[in-house]
């Protein structure tokens, strides 16, 4: 059995986390001994986690920035930090683990790059083209490249991500692509339970959108689609009564969206606020629709075409791969025009609907758990 440890900054919340959450739930329990540790404590871990895997973290709670901190107060919980941080990886250290896996990049892979554990794998989800978040924790793209190195193994979650990496990062030497896990059977199951807090609307048209408020999901641009939908013309307030939009998720955008809803009076625009199974809304769209900005691979597509439910999607990393070049589901550029247009365009042939369906439900034939994990066990164990 193989000792293995998980790092990242938080355990739920954001894609990258279910992406966590979904490889250790599908491990071997046979084959692996599972550890999570992330940097701020979860107090609900193992509502969102095996009760088998064990759990560690670095800190408390997230402390206020340096700068905001008086001189005695920040050299305290510099001390803290400092004292605990080799506290834990004593820990680490101790605990003979045979496998240590980044599951995200920046800090988790700059952690992780530094214990002393046998064989390093590390995550990258991120579409550097659009969002090099990861150079804030790095002093420049050399210090990155190098940190990578320091890994048996550096996941791409799709080929777009890989080759942007290599682009303005450069190419470690040891970088592969291996697709997130998805399992369709919770999915499936997930979306049969009923749901009480909105009420589907009768003779209109549902998209459901599911993910984080963050800028990346760009909800600030179809939010404002929906402005220019709703009052394209004053002789077409049909469109304003011909469709309704939730947005299923929380996030630090969340009082900004609303205050945006409310300014631009979009009325038919619900934010449902985060959701332990967002599977029972999406069930119930007509259409699912992704407007981000910038995706290392969509996951929420994928998880419509699971339940059968076609996608209009913005052209981020993972997109065409699933719908292909518009075959299998409308892809758009990533613009509050385009997106309205794409709307508007699905309202006005309702008949495109059932051609998608049919599409997605034969594309979704491709997403299995098991042969992604297979992959991914392979890749842990060398």
């Amino acid at each position: 059995m193989k000792k293995i440890l998980f790092v990242n900054d938080i355990a739920y919340g954001g894609g990258t986390e279910k992406v966590l959450q979904d490889i250790t739930a599908n491990l071997p329990e046979d084959k692996f001994d599972i550890t999570v540790l992330t940097f701020i404590k979860d107090e609900d871990f193992y509502s969102h986690y095996k009760k088998n895997i064990r759990y560690i973290y670095l800190y408390e709670k997230c402390m206020m920035p340096e700068e905001n901190q008086s001189l005695p107060l920040k050299c305290i919980n510099r001390l803290e930090r400092e004292q605990r941080d080799a506290y834990v990886k004593r820990i680490i250290n101790n605990a003979g683990y045979d496998i240590v896996v980044s599951i995200k990049e920046g800090t988790a892979m700059k952690y992780a790059a530094k214990l002393k554990v046998p064989r390093k794998i590390a995550w990258i989800h991120t579409d550097y083209s659009v969002l090099h978040w990861s150079s804030g924790c790095f002093a420049s793209d050399e210090e990155e490249l190098a940190c990578m190195k320091c890994f048996d193994r550096v996941v791409c979650v799709s080929q777009n991500v890989l080759q942007n990496v290599k682009k303005y990062v450069g190419d470690s030497g040891n970088m592969c692509v291996l697709e997130n896990p998805i399992d369709e059977n919770t999915i499936i199951c997930k979306s049969q339970e009923k749901q009480n807090i909105v009420a589907k609307p009768q003779g209109k048209v549902l998209f459901v959108t599911v993910g984080r408020l963050c800028k990346e999901k760009g909800y600030d641009m179809l939010i404002e689609a929906c402005e220019r939908l709703n009052s394209a013309d004053a002789s077409l307030t049909a469109y304003k009564d011909a469709y309704e939009l939730w947005i299923v998720g929380g996030g630090e955008l969340e009082k900004e969206l609303e205050a945006q809803i409310g300014r631009l009076e979009v009325n038919n625009v619900k934010l449902l606020g985060g959701q332990e199974n967002p599977y029972k809304f999406l069930k119930e769209a007509d259409w699912f629709i992704s407007s981000s900005r910038a995706e290392g691979y969509a996951i929420a597509p994928q998880e419509a075409a699971i339940l059968g439910v076609p996608v209009i999607a913005t052209d981020c990393s993972g997109v065409r791969e699933l719908l292909g070049d518009s075959e299998y589901g409308i892809v758009i550029e990533s613009s509050t025009d385009a997106i309205a247009d794409a709307m508007k365009n699905v309202l006005d042939n309702p008949e495109l609907r059932s051609g998608y369906e049919k599409a997605i439900k034969e594309r979704s034939k491709q997403i299995r758990l098991k042969i992604r994990m297979d992959k991914i066990e392979r890749c842990l164990h060398g």
